[in-house]
């Protein structure tokens, strides 16, 4: 189908501004593992899919000192169980036996 010029000048405009709509994040500093649990904590404990960890994880890895992101998982190990965040598929570190 042959398309006039104003036609695709304007669906590409429309699809522009779909693609627009959600506004890029940007971490003006990062933040360390307890400022960040301080922050955000209640809002880390109500999720409950591997999806909306694997949302969180995405802003966080833009946020979080990258030294701390082993703590951020072992936290949600700790408080959502391993389970769920094997399925979000972060890296689980192997559990350490106390001697």
């Amino acid at each position: 189908m042959i398309r006039c010029n104003h036609e695709t000048i304007e669906r590409s405009a429309e699809k522009k501004g779909l693609e627009n709509r959600e506004r890029p994040f940007v971490a003006l500093r990062r933040l360390d593992f307890d400022t960040m649990l301080f922050r955000d904590g209640a809002a880390w404990d109500r999720i409950t899919s591997a999806e909306a960890l694997v949302k969180l994880t995405d802003r966080i890895k833009k946020e979080l000192v990258p030294s701390d992101f082993q703590r951020f998982v072992n936290h949600f190990c700790a408080t959502h169980g391993a389970g769920l965040v094997r399925a979000a598929g972060l890296p689980i570190s192997p559990m350490q036996v106390a001697s």
